[in-house]
C-alpha cells in the first residue's frame, strides 16, 4: 500500500507502507493509516533519522573494510599458488544476462530517508506539521 506524506511546507511524496513502518519505528511512532508528525516532534526526529543513517553507513563501511582485509589476508596466504582463470565468452554472456535480469536497482537507506528528511527540514523551517495517510 502507498502512504502519502504531505505538509504545508511542500515536498509531498509517496512511500510504500513497509518502508514507512520502518521509518516510523525509528522515530518510536506506531504506524496507523493516518498520522501526524507534529512540528514540536520534528527536530528530535530529524536527529534520530540522521543518526540512524550515519550509523548504518558507518556499519556498511566497516563491513566493506573487513571484507577487503579478509581478501588481502587470503591473497597473502595464497602467494605461492598461481591460478589461471580464463573467462570464456559463454561465462561473460551469463554475467551480462544476470545484470540485465536485475531490473530493480538497490535502494540505499539514504535514498529511502531523503524524502522524509527533506520534508521534515522544510516543515521545521516553517514550523508546520507533517501528515501521512493512505
Amino acid at each position: 500500500m502507498l502512504i502519502y506524506f504531505q505538509s504545508k511546507a511542500g515536498g509531498n511524496f509517496l512511500m510504500l507502507e513497509e518502508h514507512v513502518r520502518i521509518l516510523l519505528d525509528l522515530m518510536n511512532k506506531n504506524f496507523t493509516p493516518k498520522g501526524i508528525i507534529t512540528s514540536n516532534d520534528i527536530p528530535k526526529n530529524l536527529i534520530i533519522l540522521q543518526s540512524a543513517l550515519l550509523a548504518h553507513e558507518l556499519q556498511a563501511k566497516q563491513l566493506a573494510n573487513e571484507e577487503y582485509e579478509q581478501s588481502i589476508a587470503q591473497e597473502n596466504i595464497d602467494t605461492n599458488v598461481v591460478i589461471n582463470i580464463e573467462l570464456t565468452n559463454e561465462s561473460l554472456d551469463k554475467n551480462i544476462d544476470k545484470e540485465k535480469n536485475n531490473e530493480f536497482p538497490i535502494i540505499t537507506l539514504r535514498q529511502r530517508l531523503w524524502p522524509l528528511i527533506n520534508i521534515m527540514n522544510r516543515a521545521n523551517l516553517k514550523n508546520t506539521d507533517i501528515l501521512w495517510g493512505i
